[in-house]
Order: C-alpha cells, then sequence, then structure tokens
C-alpha cells in the first residue's frame, strides 16, 4: 500500500501545489506543497531546539529530520563549523544557562529565537520551537510554543531576512511532539500568522509551506487549500477597510435602566462577527468555537481576546474549563464588518 501511495505520489507531484495570491497584494504567494523542503529555491526555515544543539551521535538531532537532512548535506563530519556560525548568529540573544548535567550547548534561548546560517551553500533560519532535557528529549512541548515561534520568525524575517522564498515545514509535527495540535492545525496557523505579519511588513513574495510526503495521508489537502484560498482573499478586505471602515452602532441597555442609545466605533472583522454569531445564546469552551469556527486553539484564543478587550463577550468558569458566550446587553444593528 505505501509503495503504490509512493507512485501515485510521483506521477500526481505536479497537482500536490496550491498557490493563492493575496487578494490587493498579488506579488506575494502562499503555497502548500508536498515537498522536501531542502530541494526548494531560497532559503529554509528549519524547526530546532532552544539550546541549539546540532550533535547526531545516539540520534540525539535524528537523521530523518529536516535539521538531520541539512547537517548529513551541508556539514557532514565537520559540524564544529555550523556550531560556529550558529554561535556567531546568536551573539546578542538572550539565553539563560542551564545545569543538569547535559554534555551537550548549556545556553537555552527562549522559544522563537531564530540563527541565520548563510555560508554561501544554502541559507537558512534555525527557528527554535521546543525545549529539551540532556537527552535531546522535549520537554512539554505545546500548540502555543509554534504560534510564539511563528510570531518571533516573521519579525526576524523583517529585520534581518532577505525577502527571498522561505519554505517551512509542519513546525511541531516531528520529534518536537506537540500533542495538541494536528498537522492540519499547524498548517493553518503557519498561514494565519504569516497574513497577519504581511500586513504590518513585507517579509517575501513566497512562501512555501512543505508536506513531507509522508505526511500526505495525514491531512485534508483540499480543505486547507480552501482555507488558504479563502483567507488570502479575506485579508484584503481587512486591508481595505484600514481606510474604509464602517461604523458599527453597539446599544448599551440596562436590564432595568432605560438609558440613552450610544454610539460606538469598534473594529468588527466578519471572522470576529461569526464568533460572536456563534457565542449568540450559547456558552461554549475554546477548544468547541475552534472546531465549529475552523480554526487553530492559537488563533481562536486571541480572538477570543480581543472581543474580550472590547467588551463584546462574557467568561465564565475556572481558567481549566472556561465557557464563553456573547453579551446579552450588546445589540447590533445593521452590522457593518471590515
Amino acid at each position: 500500500v505505501l509503495v503504490l501511495i509512493l507512485i501515485v505520489i510521483g506521477i500526481n507531484w505536479d497537482h500536490l501545489k496550491f498557490e493563492a495570491k493575496v487578494v490587493g497584494a498579488p506579488d506575494i504567494k502562499v503555497t502548500l506543497k508536498v515537498c522536501d523542503a531542502l530541494s526548494n529555491e531560497g532559503a529554509v526555515i528549519i524547526p530546532t531546539n532552544t539550546t541549539f544543539d546540532t550533535t547526531m551521535e545516539d540520534d540525539f538531532i535524528s537523521i530523518k529530520s529536516l535539521q538531520g537532512q541539512y547537517q548529513e548535506k551541508y556539514y557532514r563530519n565537520n559540524l564544529k563549523t555550523l556550531d560556529k556560525l550558529i554561535s556567531d548568529s546568536l551573539k546578542e540573544k538572550q539565553f539563560v544557562p542551564v545545569n543538569d548535567g547535559r554534555e551537550t550547548n548549556t545556553k537555552r534561548y527562549p522559544v522563537g529565537t531564530v540563527a541565520r546560517v548563510s555560508d554561501g551553500k544554502k541559507r537558512v533560519y534555525f527557528l527554535a520551537e521546543a525545549d529539551i532535557n540532556k537527552n535531546g528529549i522535549p520537554v512539554d512541548p505545546d500548540a502555543s510554543d509554534i504560534s510564539k515561534a511563528l510570531v518571533s520568525l516573521w519579525e526576524e524575517l523583517n529585520v534581518n531576512g532577505n525577502q527571498e522564498q522561505y519554505s517551512i515545514p509542519l513546525l511541531g509535527t516531528g520529534r518536537a511532539g506537540v500533542k495538541n495540535a494536528s498537522r492540519d492545525e499547524v498548517i493553518k496557523e503557519i498561514v494565519l500568522s504569516f497574513l497577519m505579519a504581511t500586513k504590518e511588513h513585507k517579509i517575501t513574495e513566497s512562501l512555501v509551506i512543505c508536506v513531507h510526503p509522508n505526511d500526505f495521508q495525514k491531512i485534508h489537502w483540499d480543505d486547507l487549500c480552501e482555507y488558504i484560498k479563502y483567507n488570502c482573499e479575506y485579508l484584503i478586505e481587512e486591508q481595505k477597510s484600514e481606510y474604509h471602515r464602517g461604523k458599527q452602532e453597539i446599544i448599551a441597555r440596562d436590564a432595568d435602566i432605560e438609558i440613552p442609545k450610544q454610539v460606538v466605533n469598534i473594529e468588527v472583522s466578519s471572522q470576529e462577527q461569526r464568533m460572536l454569531n456563534l457565542l449568540t445564546g450559547n456558552k461554549m469552551s475554546r477548544t468547541e468555537i475552534a472546531a465549529a469556527m475552523g480554526m487553530s486553539m492559537a488563533g481562536t484564543s486571541r480572538m477570543l481576546s480581543r472581543l474580550n478587550e472590547r467588551g463584546l463577550i462574557d467568561t465564565e468558569g475556572s481558567a481549566r474549563i472556561k465557557k464563553y458566550s456573547a453579551k446579552k446587553s450588546v445589540v447590533c444593528d445593521s452590522c457593518s464588518t471590515r
């Protein structure tokens, strides 16, 4: 069966690629592609550990990982040179010392720290995505680490990138073993975080999200293509509204005392309005909301936070089991969304 799957993938290789241009910014495109990230043009994002270890002894860095493949291809029997390049790139980065008896690197950098290696071979950006113990095993990896790492990555590329094509694998789905994030959710998080970052800066004209052939059967290809297409179109609606924002009337009413109508200028995207509609008359957990909206947990949390800051939703319950609902005191007449 595996052989047949690989044959089909090989025959249809050209079809396993989907591109979407950001409407209103047609020189920027997002590509979902079944490929080996190292084979693409441009630079590559390589997930790594927060101590930036490169040792491959005892499978500390797996030869099957993207980092292991890169090291084997470009620095076989010469990892000291790579260590020096990484160390030079991290000179001005903050770190904390690790004293657990490990024989590998003892400087731990925050999740999201980036080390750029540009030596004329293949420009790469090592992205710290998870802490590891002295045996190279990830320690409590979480989906929030992926979100944090992505935000830091786009900021770093804006400052120190070359605006070339960037190929990025599915963070946290390999040895990092993030349990609360599926491959579909990771792809969605990459797309959303990139599009949000492009609202502020032009990072690149081409982002390629690389799905390893072995992972192809583990994702929902058609659904993801639709998701990417929709969000690339949705972003420009949001950008246009930066200049043509509609006003939404919020009528604040007290349950017992009638007060005059109050008009408040707020910013509500179509996605936020959809979430408010979902929460009207319902009390739902973050997990339930994410499933109903088809969003990642991190993206759902950010949107809930924005709605809460503007006083549009109520919360109840403990931090562990929190329920959200649209405020009963908020009435929307002739809503115009951006």
